[in-house]
């Protein structure tokens, strides 16, 4: 739960126009020479204009920070929710925080239910982010099969026991679909991006 907390709290730290901090070794100056610094010449033949004994003014290589747009607001209830505000939007994750059908703008599977704490949503700028998180005591390949039936375009892949769909929505959203065994269920990830009208 801790993993998928924190991806979606990038990913919408990316959504929001913001970056990751860099470590502390990335804001050491780079050691490439100084560009404007003049090579000594040890040519009794060549002609040296007098010194000035003026210093070179210093070049900082270092890289900087971006900035982020606006201020962006983390808060965290107590329940566990986490609300992000700022940027372009709004954006909650985990504890009470849930992802409706209708703003998946695709059905859950049937029977399946939401592993509590996982589903995230981002509104804001032109489109909305949804994510939610279900599982089911059905085999995965019937639960493969019938988002597949739901998806227009779906490209279905399997890479090591998880499979994934992607494609669109009829409203032309496009649409991420994980799932994957664990143990005796098959948990579901489904995540949607939505344009605004």
């Amino acid at each position: 739960m801790l993993r998928s907390l924190g991806i979606g709290l990038l990913l919408s730290l990316s959504l929001l126009g913001c970056q990751a901090p860099s470590s502390a070794s990335n804001n050491a100056p780079s050691p490439v020479a100084n560009p404007a610094s003049k090579p000594e010449v040890n040519n009794p033949m060549i002609d040296k204009a007098p010194s000035t004994n003026k210093p070179e003014p210093a070049v900082n290589n270092a890289p900087t920070e971006p900035k982020p747009k606006e201020d962006i607001k983390m808060t965290a209830t107590k329940e566990g929710t986490v609300r992000i505000e700022g940027g372009e939007g709004t954006g909650e994750q985990g504890g009470t925080s849930t992802v409706t059908e209708e703003e998946l703008g695709l059905a859950y599977y049937p029977n399946s239910t939401a592993k509590s704490g996982n589903d995230f949503k981002f509104e804001g700028g032109n489109e909305n982010v949804y994510s939610s998180s279900r599982e089911t005591t059905d085999d995965v390949q019937k639960v493969v099969a019938w988002y597949q039936s739901k998806v227009e375009t779906a490209r279905v892949s399997n890479d090591k026991g998880i499979w994934s769909i992607g494609g669109y929505l009829k409203d032309g959203s496009s649409v991420a679909i994980a799932a994957r065994p664990q143990g005796s269920k098959t948990e579901i990830d489904i995540t949607t991006r939505r344009k605004k009208n």
